[in-house]
């Protein structure tokens, strides 16, 4: 992991000592399965698009968001990954719904 441009003097965890500690927050569209494809490349070229505007980029960099854009199967992979690591955070956790 690299250190955040918000604040560069941060250590990141990795450099604190705790090796493999992964937990960086992530954002994305997504859309109901069995969306038209043409629909969502459609939807993922306007982000694109978006997120390539000065001011656009200049608002979510002033929140500490590092654009990391990505294709619609790129994302959807990284989140069936995300899945099971979480689901094991969660069971260890012991926590439960009411």
């Amino acid at each position: 992991m690299k250190r955040t441009a918000l604040l560069p003097e941060l250590p990141t965890v990795d450099e604190l000592g705790i090796k493999g500690f992964d937990a960086t927050t992530w954002h994305g569209l997504v859309a109901p399965a069995g969306t038209p494809k043409d629909v969502v490349e459609t939807l993922h070229a306007a982000t694109v698009k978006a997120l390539q505007d000065p001011d656009t980029r200049r608002a979510l960099a002033d929140l500490g968001v590092e654009i990391a854009g990505s294709t619609p199967a790129e994302f959807s992979a990284y989140i069936a990954r995300e899945i099971p690591k979480w689901t094991a955070v969660v069971k260890a956790s012991g926590a439960q719904l009411d």
